[in-house]
């Protein structure tokens, strides 16, 4: 089986999953053949200076620095995406052009497409082009909590389990098919920053339970139900409530 990933250079919580994915790719069955990763730029639409202002009016001056310092320390460690590349001896392809007809015909060579934080939204020729089409990783239990942050919410909303759900993609954003869907305690856990990074992992090693069990996943889906929640980014009021609950953000 063909299996192409579409990922994004986010060098704050990406590389949580590609470090976990990695580290257990021995355990992925002989019959997947990961055919590459394709490296997006990150933000999507998003400029830099409207991400600062997103994260700068959720974390604040000295949350926002931490966050930087963080930046900052994984970019010096050089542990980006062709890092992971290189360590799993896969292709690692950079585009941004992922609706071309070069990519959509080197796409319908693939039996399926996987988007682990990719920054652009699927046209349907790209969805149609795969065998099986994409499918997506979202650290939120669909219909529920669709969206950005998603953990952030869980955890606003007080929840003590994280859901992760990996679902089929369709033209609508976070909707599609469930595949499979389970639940992370986080109880124990009080910083959003250390919830993200454990779900992130938690996430990688789902993919590997997926991946390795296809055809039962994929023959058994469950079609997701219209109801639902979306949530955007979060701002300083949200913050405000999330911190009030005894939580932190970093």
């Amino acid at each position: 089986m063909k299996i192409l990933f579409i990922t994004q250079e986010d060098p704050i919580y990406v590389g949580e999953f590609w470090d976990e994915f990695s580290d257990n790719i021995e355990k992925l069955s002989k019959k997947i053949n990961i055919t590459g990763m394709v490296s997006l730029e990150p933000l999507g639409k998003s400029s830099k200076i409207d991400l600062f202002k997103r994260v700068y009016g959720l974390y604040g001056f000295y949350g926002s620095f931490k966050i930087g310092l963080k930046y900052l320390k994984n970019i010096l460690s050089k542990k980006g995406l062709k890092y992971y590349a290189d360590k799993m001896n896969i292709n690692y392809i950079t585009t941004n052009d992922i609706h071309s007809k070069d990519f959509i015909k080197f796409a319908s060579e693939q039996d399926l497409l996987i988007s682990v934080a990719a920054s652009k939204i699927f046209k349907k020729s790209l969805i149609n082009a795969p065998k099986y089409g994409i499918i997506n990783i979202h650290s939120g239990p669909l219909p529920y909590y669709k969206g950005m942050m998603p953990v952030f919410w869980q955890m606003r909303d007080g929840k003590k389990e994280i859901g992760i759900t990996i679902h089929s993609i369709n033209e609508k954003i976070d909707s599609g098919n469930i595949f499979i869907q389970k639940f992370y305690n986080i109880s124990n856990i009080k910083k959003l920053d250390e919830a993200i990074r454990i779900t992130k992992r938690q996430g990688a090693r789902l993919m590997i339970e997926f991946i390795n069990n296809f055809e039962k996943y994929y023959n058994n889906s469950i079609p997701m139900s219209e109801k639902g929640t979306y949530f955007s980014f979060p701002k300083r009021e949200d913050a405000k409530v999330f911190k009030e609950r005894g939580l932190k953000l970093i």
